[in-house]
C-alpha cells in the first residue's frame, strides 16, 4: 500500500523502514535514516504484516529532459524485503501498485537494477533498459603535472544552481538535497572541471561520475586533463572517453507517456541525440 502522511510520520513507522533497509543493504543506520527528513516529500509503497513492515521502496521526483521539454516521473529506490517473506509476491505486488499510480499521475517510472539479474526480474514488469553509459579506464599519465583543474562545489546551493543553469533541471529541492547528502556521506565531492563546463563526483574509489555536462558530445577535454586528478581513474559518463570504452546498462524506464515511449538512450535523466 501507500503509505499515508499520517503513517510516515509515525516514528514507529520510521524505525520499521530503517530496520527493514539496514537488514536487506547493510548499511550502517546512520546512512539509513538519511531519509527520514523527506519522506513527506517522497512516495513509499509498504506491505505490512502483524504490524511490522515487511518490504517496503520509495518512489523519488525525477524528470527526463527531452530538448526543451521537461517530463516529470518517478525513480524507484532501495526495494528490499525480509528474506523471510521472499518469494511469496510481495514485492511483485507492491510493484504492480506503484506502477498503476504512476500511470495515473505521472510520465514514467525509472529504476537502477542493483545486479544484472534483475534486469530480467524488473522487465517482467514492463521496464525496459534504456539507461545507458560508458565506463572508461583512464590511467594517471605519470609525466603530466597534477594541476587540479577542478572546482569543489562545498555546498548544495552552489551545486543546485550550476545544475539548472546547464541543464535547466525541474528536480524537487527534496530529491536533490537527499541525493547531494548521500553522495557526501559516502565521501563523494562534487566538482566542476573548469576547462570543460562538465560535474563529476569524486570518491575513494577513484571513480569519477560525470554527472553533468552543457551538451558537450566531446565530454571531457582529454584523457590527460582526468589524469590530472592524481590516480588512475575509472569514468562512467555518457560519452566514449578513449577508444577501450564500453557501452554499459545504468537503468530501466516504464514510459507512460507516448511523446517520451520511444526514448532508448539515457543518461542521468538526460535525452541523448
Amino acid at each position: 500500500m501507500l503509505l499515508n502522511d499520517e503513517l510516515k510520520s509515525k516514528p514507529e513507522t520510521q524505525q520499521q523502514l530503517i530496520d527493514l533497509w539496514c537488514d536487506v543493504f547493510r548499511d550502517e543506520e546512520e546512512y539509513a535514516a538519511l531519509i527520514l527528513p523527506y519522506l513527506g516529500e517522497f512516495d513509499c509503497f509498504a506491505e505490512m504484516s502483524d504490524g511490522k513492515i515487511i518490504s517496503a521502496f520509495y518512489l523519488l521526483p525525477c524528470v527526463i529532459n527531452c530538448g526543451k521539454n521537461e517530463y516529470k516521473g518517478r525513480y524507484l529506490y532501495a526495494a528490499a524485503t525480509y528474506k523471510a517473506h521472499r518469494s511469496k509476491g510481495i514485492m511483485s505486488k507492491l510493484i504492480n501498485e506503484a506502477l498503476e499510480y504512476s500511470r495515473l499521475n505521472y510520465d514514467f517510472i525509472s529504476l537502477v537494477p542493483a545486479n544484472e539479474s534483475l534486469y530480467n526480474y524488473y522487465s517482467k514488469f514492463g521496464f525496459k533498459s534504456t539507461m545507458y553509459r560508458y565506463r572508461s579506464f583512464v590511467k594517471k599519465n605519470k609525466s603530466a603535472p597534477v594541476n587540479n583543474s577542478y572546482t569543489v562545489l562545498d555546498n548544495l546551493d552552489s551545486f543546485e544552481n550550476i545544475r539548472k543553469y546547464f541543464c535547466s533541471q525541474g528536480y524537487e529541492q527534496g530529491a536533490l538535497s537527499y541525493a547531494y547528502d548521500c553522495y557526501t556521506f559516502s565521501n563523494s565531492t562534487f566538482c566542476r572541471l573548469s576547462e570543460t563546463g562538465v560535474f563529476c563526483i569524486n570518491n575513494e574509489q577513484n571513480e569519477v561520475i560525470e554527472f553533468l555536462s552543457s551538451n558537450n558530445k566531446n565530454g571531457f577535454d582529454s584523457a590527460d586533463m582526468l589524469a590530472s586528478l592524481g590516480a588512475d581513474t575509472t569514468v562512467y559518463s555518457p560519452f566514449s572517453l578513449t577508444p577501450d570504452s564500453v557501452k554499459e546498462k545504468c537503468g530501466m524506464t516504464v514510459m507512460f507517456n507516448e511523446k517520451i515511449a520511444e526514448i532508448n538512450n539515457i543518461y542521468m535523466n538526460l535525452t541523448l541525440g
